[in-house]
């Protein structure tokens, strides 16, 4: 792995470690708890973490072949992710599932299964981050959908925004469970 991407790549793996944790550590009830009708669960949480890893992952496995005959990343990507990372810090966890795909929530999972699928998707990311050369860490790495394209330290800073993002949205959930339970 370059030096440059050491920081974001060990904050990104430390918010992973942080949301498995929790849903491994919280009773079923509160895994599974809805503070109101439409909002996810942290499991759903899980399950949306897991399945944007993976998207990302595949399509980076896919980019990664030809990424050095591609043009370097222009400065638009980052006023783009820092736009893109603002507006995740202003989504309430009533907002957030409606930011995204719902079809991407339709198949329901055990946490063994999640759990498995997590591990893969670590995987896939450390064989990604470990063969990147530093002739292509200004080439587009991955494709967002709302940013375009992100060179790998610019998709790394973005999947932290959005796990941030999403923990905030599991400590909401808790602390309803909490309050409920009460």
């Amino acid at each position: 792995m370059h030096i440059s991407l050491k920081p974001h790549w060990d904050a990104w793996v430390e918010r992973r470690e942080r949301v498995m944790n929790i849903a491994t550590d919280i009773t079923e009830d509160e895994l599974l708890f809805q503070p109101s009708e439409g909002e996810w669960s942290i499991k759903d949480v899980v399950q949306h973490l897991q399945t944007v890893d993976y998207g990302f992952a595949i399509s980076a496995q896919k980019r990664m072949p030809g990424m050095a005959e591609k043009d370097p990343v222009g400065p638009e990507s980052e006023k783009a992710l820092t736009m893109l990372s603002e507006r995740l810090r202003s989504l309430t966890p009533i907002d957030a599932p409606a930011a995204v795909n719902p079809s991407m929530m339709e198949e329901k999972v055990s946490l063994a299964q999640l759990k498995e699928r997590w591990m893969r998707n670590g995987v896939l990311w450390v064989q990604i981050i470990g063969d990147l050369s530093e002739e292509v860490l200004d080439r587009p790495l991955i494709r967002h959908p709302r940013t375009g394209y992100l060179t790998a330290d610019q998709g790394l800073r973005w999947l932290s925004a959005h796990y941030d993002n999403h923990l905030a949205q599991i400590e909401d959930n808790r602390r309803v469970y909490a309050e409920r339970q009460r």
